[in-house]
């Protein structure tokens, strides 16, 4: 693909609202473990699908905590939605042991049904089962985490769920992928470095079949977008306004960096974010990055455009949101 097809690409998938599907099939690979920015994002992406916009159709976890996959369950079930596929990393060295071990074990209050990760499939195989289940270039996954999932994913041989390696399902049902991670137009940050795993993100920038558009959101972009304190309007059985209650004090007001790539999946840079999409990305042993005028590839990253108080009134009206009818938020059982 040349250089000027890549960039136009970019500039169709990410450069107007206009082009985004009215229902975006959404994988959401989060680590929800030390930060509530996580329960944040996936309160941005239930509001999104209960406004007609997507369809969350996984969720996975790329954190080593066993108990952020009934975190996410929580928030999940809290919505409605409790029936939507996880799937977790089953590892020992990726991540910390986070913080939302309270939600997922009060199954009392939040009426989930999955408390820790030997409940769900591996995130492979719920990668491989979901993805092989959906049309062609349809799929947009939102990586607000750690990338080890996605490594294991592109390494995944053919198998019974689907014929294809993982970077070739990949290559055949992903439209773009939405990472949050990096600094631009260099630096270090969380998501890319030794505190997850630097040689998975190292690996998949360079391994992410090149046909499939990566829109990197930077550290930059969610910092000062601040959002948490609305949530103490929403009732106390919310798991997600628990998270910003118990998880760094976020009720007084936490960065955005996740619920971005969030908005950014489901809407495109729409009028938010500009996009630098000549040149790509290159990722150190150590998981710095940096951007480069050349080679160009079918990336791009994010420039604020909207200030940042209106990027985060958006995003508060969309955690606010309540499940939609029937009243009762609860999943039946």
């Amino acid at each position: 693909m040349c250089a000027g097809t890549r960039a136009l690409l970019a500039f169709c998938l990410f450069g107007s609202s206009a082009l985004v599907s009215a229902q975006v099939p959404l994988i959401i690979d989060t680590d929800t473990a030390t930060d509530c920015d996580d329960a944040g994002a996936l309160a941005v992406a239930h509001a999104l699908q209960n406004r007609g916009e997507c369809v969350i159709i996984a969720v996975v976890v790329n954190n080593k905590d066993p108990y952020s996959v009934g975190g996410v369950d929580a928030v999940n079930t809290w919505y409605g939605r409790g029936e939507i596929p996880l799937g977790a990393y089953k590892g020992t060295t990726v991540g910390k042991t986070g913080s939302y071990q309270a939600i997922a074990e009060n199954t009392a209050l939040y009426r989930h049904d999955v408390i820790t990760n030997k409940q769900v499939p591996d995130a492979v195989t719920t990668y491989r089962t979901v993805l092989a289940a959906q049309p062609d270039g349809s799929v947009v996954i939102s990586s607000i985490g750690w990338l080890n999932n996605l490594e294991d994913l592109l390494k995944s041989p053919a198998d019974a769920l689907s014929p294809l390696t993982g970077a070739q399902l990949v290559a055949a049902k992903v439209k773009s992928i939405s990472i949050m991670g990096g600094r631009y137009p260099s630096g270090s940050e969380y998501n890319f470095s030794s505190f997850g795993s630097p040689a998975s993100t190292k690996y998949v920038v360079e391994n992410w079949p090149d046909t499939v558009p990566i829109m990197f959101q930077g550290y930059e972009l969610g910092e000062n977008v601040n959002t948490g304190r609305s949530l103490l309007k929403t009732p106390v059985e919310n798991p997600v306004r628990k998270a910003y209650e118990t998880i760094y004090n976020g009720i007084n007001g936490r960065h955005s960096w996740d619920q971005c790539a969030i908005l950014h999946a489901v809407r495109g840079i729409a009028g938010y974010w500009t996009a630098v999409s000549l040149g790509s990305n290159t990722i150190n042993s150590d998981g710095s990055n940096a951007w480069v005028a050349s080679p160009n590839k079918n990336q791009a990253y994010s420039l604020t455009l909207m200030p940042k108080p209106q990027i985060a009134a958006i995003l508060a009206d969309l955690m606010d949101d309540p499940p939609l009818p029937p009243t009762s938020h609860f999943r039946s059982k």
